[in-house]
């Protein structure tokens, strides 16, 4: 339900800051589960092929600039969402490693170091699971609205990433803009 979002917002964001530690580390400390499935959100790029990226004179600077700062809101509603997430989870009594292990062992039961679950654990996971599609749900809308609040439509940021992602002009003139 969540990897799209959180991957696409993640890539974007190691692609025009670098390896932000914030980011960085966030990706690898939270919980599995949301980096694993697609959220119903409307802040993914298009696929490729259904959407022709404009080019780079077909944004103006003034879009640039309001993706820029999007971008930045964006990057601190991810941090509060994965901390929210890892605080979500271990309220169940489950720690992140063991919810990961959990998540491994339910993805593919077959796989080396999964070991057995109980019902108690499974019932935690669940509740995990629950609470962290809620936080999900929570920070897609607040991203939607950042999105928003500096003067772009979602299918405008969407747009200006696959021509970001396609042109490294434009997204070191995005990068330049974030540091500032």
């Amino acid at each position: 339900m969540f990897k799209p979002l959180l991957t696409s917002t993640a890539t974007l964001a190691l692609l025009l800051v670098g390896s932000l530690p914030g980011v960085a580390q966030s990706q690898q400390t939270a919980p599995s589960r949301e980096n694993q499935q697609a959220p119903q959100g409307q802040q993914q790029p298009a696929p490729q092929g259904q959407q022709q990226a404009p080019q780079a004179k077909d944004i103006s600077q003034e879009e640039l600039e309001k993706f820029a700062n999007a971008v930045e809101q964006i990057q601190t509603i991810q941090q509060e969402s994965q901390q929210q997430m890892a605080q979500a989870v271990e309220s169940t009594g489950l720690s992140e490693q063991r919810y990961k292990q959990i998540d491994k062992a339910q993805q593919n039961p077959n796989a080396e170091g999964t070991s057995e679950v109980s019902d108690q654990e499974m019932q935690k996971f669940q509740q995990a699971q629950s609470k962290l599609a809620e936080i999900q749900k929570q920070s897609q809308s607040k991203m939607e609205q950042a999105v928003k609040d500096v003067g772009l439509e979602v299918q405008q940021f969407n747009r200006i990433f696959a021509a970001i992602q396609q042109n490294p002009e434009l997204l070191k003139k995005v990068r330049q803009m974030i540091q500032k």
